[in-house]
């Protein structure tokens, strides 16, 4: 219900006041009132309360209607007043009237007065309503600094704000009934007018979406930039305009500045990446002789002492090597050219590559190395190549900073998954070293900082290894963290969210699930003095239901073999830590008359012990040796093979992967495009090495007339060369002016010092069919060139292997699949991802493909993929659309051929 309205009557007449408000209430609008018949009563009653209305006698002894209004309007309450009076005389009604009474009537009929009382109230509630908002407008209007300006239908000026004065120099009197056009410049009268027109056509009470960017005129005749936004509203059928006007010459002087000093850091940015990129070639060419030409002379017979010397500038050149390196791999980080693929890979596979690749590093430092990943992690899709440089880096630095005690590196997954269709992993390295103050925590992740200069001299570095992993893992969408104590080590973790591949990758080794050793409920010693180590050897020994005693030193593991010898059944293996054996023990009659108690010995050794050679070659029945970290696969292989007894002898792990084979049968001839004499020089020597005949060209033009005169089997090429560099050479090659046919479709590898920028992909693009980055080995060297030997030798190729086997008929043997079955999903794969345009499923399409190539012997199938891959890496979409096609015509034109051979021969 609503509050009754506050009501201030001015009335000598006690009686008449009661009377009326009785005759208000009865008339359905009672009333809070005060009856007031004095001047100063009138005052002190205005000044204290809030009155809605007055209802005032016409004629009263102290007071009269009209003394009333004045006070009433001095006082500055905008207070409607209605007039009672006995005698109602028209003459004196309208002199009220004039001079602010709101309404007029007869004590005698009062009828109408609660209608006329409500209305005045509501009436002036809305008028002060309305006069509130006309006075923040104007508050809005005068205050701000931009122009506001109404218009009528014609575009004639009707307000005109200070803002507007400011900006244009007019005063409002100059503008008003003026039109808005002479504000801008003639060749903007047409957008205004189009505006209009727009703004017109709407069915909407308010339209205010048309903004334009014009050009305004001063009063002075100057011109600047302004952004105008024009809205249209309808009163009473009329339509007008307003229109907010902004000066933006500051913002437009702003994003010129801007502009110019992005494209100056561009510039610098360009500028930088070219001078790394140089820095890189000119650097890499003299490491790579040094590198390159260390390695021969260490080859050759040398005293002692040469040797040791030798080897320290081979070693502090591999240093030099990673520090260039380490730069490098930041500024293509920095500059957003470094990308993270996705591909399929074996988690536990890259765990066990890298620790075998860090233990003999743990090693020299009397560390020990542990390695622990759970079981039952399935293939992912993601980097294989970065996540390795991250554990490198980590575990370097774990074993950098740890003089002794041990460095664990643990793979766990988040259980249960978010999502059935991804694994999420935490990858932990944990070390005993010299920890980490708090204080330092927060740099430890800056890049060229370590936690203080005394840290940098003892143990060197350039403090970009952890700047490098944080942004690689940030690349890959995962986060690092660290928790370190001073003098307690240090754990580092990161954490990453990987999708599990819909297919295994290649080359995937077998799964350690797989194996099944019999050690089922049978007996285990496990004698190991680390506690990490020992649980994780423990843990994979459990896995296969053993039953396992730990021992910590050889009284325990005398306790154990003691009390097992009491026992009907000796025990089934036991698993030994080799550095805990004294040398009375280092002989295997010894050991095994010391282990009688057991039935099978296998031992732990360190990557290099000089007692390992001769302990390892004894040659005795039911003891083998394993190489540590642990590797699980490998544990259960040997674990397996010496319970059957398929050990002949023992050996340090499971046989070695045997060196590239130089492909026997005629050398090559090969051209050496290189302009550089030390690393010409290294290239030649190692050629000789392997076999080859060699002309060198010491330019690109040099290069391409001896390829006009003389048929090469292969082109090593430099990429900076002068007068012609390598990517023209190429290309000019593959025109095959002047050149005979042979040359013009010859194998051409790259030998760059280049590999900031995308040399390889522009190399890859222009034709060449390989790239090998300086510095590199004279083993990495022959193993390029001995790919093309193999395919121009006397080897049995993939092709050939197909067309003689009929049983086989179709079937890739490498792949497992019939090629018919293969090629539609690949080159589906293929188009979809080039659709999408993903570097990622177009290079998983394309490793398919050059597989099938090799296997069916189809060089120019092969080639195809290898400029397409150098073109979607390049993100080049239009032009890998092209080659795409041409690369599906030669998989056709391959297939034919083949299928044609295979119905000739059969």
């Amino acid at each position: 219900m609503n509050s009754p309205y506050k009501v201030l009557m001015v009335d000598d007449s006690s009686d008449d006041a009661e009377l009326v408000a009785m005759s208000l209430e009865q008339n359905g609008l009672p009333c809070h009132w005060q009856r007031v018949e004095r001047r100063d009563e009138l005052l002190k009653s205005l000044e204290e309360d809030n009155w809605q209305l007055v209802l005032c006698d016409v004629q009263m002894p102290l007071l009269n209607a009209e003394d009333v209004l004045e006070l009433v309007r001095l006082h500055g309450r905008d207070i409607p007043v209605i007039i009672l009076s006995g005698v109602v005389k028209e003459s004196q009604a309208l002199h009220l009237f004039s001079v602010g009474a709101k309404d007029f009537f007869s004590k005698d009929h009062l009828s109408r007065l609660p209608m006329a009382i409500h209305r005045e109230i509501i009436g002036h509630r809305t008028h002060q309503t309305l006069l509130a908002r006309e006075a923040r407008f104007r508050a809005v209007t005068q205050s701000v600094s931009d122009a506001i300006i109404a218009l009528d239908r014609d575009l004639k000026i009707i307000l005109w704000n200070p803002g507007a004065e400011l900006i244009f120099g007019y005063s409002e009197a100059e503008m008003l009934a003026q039109s808005i056009k002479q504000l801008f410049c003639t060749h903007c009268h047409d957008f205004v007018c189009e505006a209009q027109e727009r703004l017109t056509n709407y069915t909407s009470s308010v339209k205010t979406n048309t903004s334009l960017e014009l050009t305004g005129i001063r009063r002075d005749g100057s011109n600047f930039p302004l952004e105008i936004t024009l809205s249209a509203w309808k009163e009473q059928h009329q339509i007008y305009y307003a229109a907010i006007i902004r000066d933006v010459t500051e913002r437009k002087q702003l994003m010129l500045s801007l502009q110019e000093t992005l494209q100056q850091a561009e510039s610098a940015s360009r500028a930088k990446s070219a001078f790394i990129a140089n820095m890189s070639h000119e650097i890499r060419s003299p490491m790579n002789a040094i590198l390159g030409m260390t390695d021969l002379v260490l080859d050759t017979e040398l005293s002692e002492d040469q040797r040791d010397n030798l080897t320290i500038v081979h070693n502090s050149a591999g240093s030099l090597l990673k520090i260039i390196n380490a730069i490098l791999d930041l500024s293509k980080i920095e500059a957003g050219e470094l990308i993270v693929e996705s591909r399929p890979f074996a988690l536990r596979d890259q765990v066990d590559k890298v620790c075998a690749q860090m233990a003999l590093e743990a090693q020299h430092k009397g560390l020990e190395l542990n390695c622990r990943v759970v079981p039952g992690i399935p293939p992912l899709m993601g980097d294989a190549v970065r996540l390795k440089q991250i554990l490198i880096n980590l575990i370097g630095n774990a074993i950098k900073f740890t003089d002794r005690g041990e460095v664990t590196v643990q793979v766990e997954s988040v259980l249960p998954p978010r999502d059935p269709n991804r694994v999420e992993l935490q990858i932990s390295v944990c070390d005993s070293g010299i920890g980490i103050a708090p204080e330092d925590l927060g740099k430890l992740f800056d890049a060229f900082t370590q936690v203080d200069s005394a840290t940098s001299r003892k143990y060197g570095g350039t403090g970009l290894g952890l700047t490098i992993v944080q942004q690689l893992v940030v690349l890959m969408h995962g986060n690092i963290g660290v928790d370190s104590c001073p003098g307690a080590g240090s754990t580092f973790f990161l954490n990453l969210d990987l999708d599990i591949a819909t297919h295994p990758p290649a080359h995937q080794p077998a799964s350690s699930a797989s194996l099944i050793t019999p050690l089922a409920d049978q007996p285990v010693l496990l004698v190991d003095d680390n506690d990490t180590g020992r649980r994780i050897v423990a843990e994979m020994l459990t896995d296969q239901q053993a039953i396992v005693d730990q021992s910590t030193d050889l009284q325990s593991m005398s306790h154990y073999l003691l009390q097992r010898s009491k026992q009907p059944t000796p025990y089934r293996l036991a698993v030994l830590d080799f550095e805990l054996l004294p040398t009375s023990l280092h002989n295997l009659q010894a050991l095994r008359r010391k282990l009688s108690a057991v039935t099978h010995i296998l031992l732990m050794t360190p990557v290099h012990h000089p007692k390992l050679a001769g302990l390892c070659d004894q040659g005795m029945p039911h003891i083998a040796c394993i190489k540590k970290p642990l590797q699980r696969h490998n544990f259960y292989a040997r674990i397996i093979k010496l319970l059957e007894g398929k050990e002949q002898k023992s050996s340090g792990a499971l046989p070695p992967v045997a060196p590239p084979e130089v492909v026997p049968g005629r050398p090559l001839h090969i051209l050496l495009v290189e302009d550089d004499q030390s690393d010409r020089q290294l290239a030649i020597k190692a050629l000789q090495q392997g076999g080859h005949t060699t002309m060198a060209a010491g330019d690109g033009e040099e290069a391409l007339t001896l390829l006009g005169r003389e048929a090469f089997d292969l082109v090593l090429m430099d990429l900076q060369l002068p007068k012609l560099d390598g990517f023209a050479t190429t290309e000019a090659i593959r025109r095959g002016k002047n050149m005979t046919a042979d040359n013009q479709q010859i194998p051409i590898y790259a030998l760059s010092g280049q590999v900031l920028d995308d040399a390889e992909s522009r190399a890859l693009a222009v034709g060449m069919n390989g790239f090998l980055a300086k510095p590199y080995s004279v083993t990495q060297l022959l193993q390029r060139v001995d790919e093309v030997a193999r395919r121009k030798g006397g080897n049995r190729t993939h092709r050939e292997a197909l067309l003689t086997a009929p049983q086989n008929r179709g079937t890739n043997p490498i792949l497992g699949h019939t090629i018919e079955d293969q090629l539609p999903l690949l080159l589906q794969e293929l188009n979809q991802g080039l659709t999408a345009q993903s570097v990622a499923r177009v290079m998983l399409a394309l490793e398919g493909i050059k597989q099938l190539a090799m296997a069916m012997g189809a060089r120019r199938v092969k080639s195809c993929a290898i400029r397409l891959l150098g073109v979607v890496e390049m993100k080049n979409w239009s032009r890998a659309r092209t080659l795409a096609q041409n690369l599906e015509d030669e998989l056709q034109q391959a297939q034919v051929a083949l299928n044609t051979e295979k119905e000739e021969q059969s």
